[in-house]
């Protein structure tokens, strides 16, 4: 299984150290030659999600880590990839929603599936007014 890796952008030397420590901790087979300092953002391999939920459970340079799940080339295929895998999709219908209840939804979210050490990352939308 493939998983897109984001790493902070700060630290650079600490954050292959930290990795391979952590996969050293719980036994966890990894190529280092899959890191560098040069990049924050990485695809890597591993058996499945197991070993990605413990690095992600020790991890402080790690931003998050999410299961790769298509490869597009480009933004027309990753379209033609959704409609072509129609049950992957995980976005609900839209409905009516207050964007003031967001903030209080997403505490009440981060209280109830973060660890300790966790991170929960969102985006308002924004009108520009020209």
């Amino acid at each position: 299984m493939k998983f897109l890796f984001v790493f902070n952008q700060t630290h650079l030397d600490f954050r292959i150290a930290e990795f391979l420590g952590i996969c050293r901790i719980f036994d966890i087979e990894f190529d280092p030659g899959q890191l560098n300092t040069k990049e924050h953002v990485f695809i890597l391999e591993f058996p499945d999600s197991s070993p990605v939920e413990k690095i992600l459970s020790r991890s402080v340079i790690v931003k998050f880590a999410c299961e790769l799940l298509f490869e597009p080339t480009s933004l027309d295929n990753l379209f033609q990839i959704f409609e072509e895998n129609a049950d992957v999709q995980s976005y609900p219908e839209k409905t009516v929603y207050e964007l003031s209840n967001t903030f209080t939804d997403l505490l009440s979210l981060a209280a109830s599936k973060l660890v300790i050490g966790g991170c929960l990352s969102f985006w308002y939308p924004i009108v520009v007014q020209t």
